[in-house]
């Protein structure tokens, strides 16, 4: 079910949405993302597939939450998904990157950020990959062929 506010809204962004959802109905029916295996980088880079994804169809599309976190934002932001990946998976911390947090100095949609950012990185670094081939590409290994630390090291 998608949600449109019929006063903030345009065509590109319409269909920019439906295949970002499109891409994740795609990996979720794969069987690719478990359900009882999952970290916070899993949600993170899920919604950084499905940004890139998206941003390949419509490259001329722009919205704010695509816009890149400053080094000291995205440093932040890196520690408590670095942190928070070593534990199980709690709806809690998605939920803090969603909405953002003023006591941890995050603004809203820092999961697209960052993950929109690691995919950015790693097709900077790997141009030849297929959309299928990162798309199924484990989270590991996205952060280590991204080199997705350098991105947030912080000033």
């Amino acid at each position: 079910m998608l949600f449109i506010d019929p006063f903030n809204y345009t065509e590109e962004s319409l269909k920019a949405t439906v295949v970002h959802e499109y891409h994740h109905s795609v990996l979720l029916a794969s069987g690719f993302f478990q359900e009882n295996k999952q970290t916070l980088l899993d949600w993170v880079l899920i919604e950084g597939k499905a940004e890139a994804f998206a941003k390949t169809l419509y490259p001329q599309y722009e919205s704010y939450w695509l816009e890149p976190l400053s080094p000291e934002t995205g440093a932040k932001v890196w520690g408590f998904i670095e942190k928070k990946s070593k534990t199980p998976f709690r709806d809690e911390d998605l939920e803090t990157l969603y909405l953002g947090s003023v006591e941890e100095g995050f603004p809203e949609l820092s999961n697209y950020r960052v993950g929109y950012q690691i995919l950015v990185k790693l097709l900077e670094e790997f141009p030849d990959l297929t959309i299928e081939e990162w798309t199924y590409m484990d989270s590991e290994e996205i952060v280590k062929k991204s080199k997705a630390e350098s991105l947030f090291e912080g000033e």
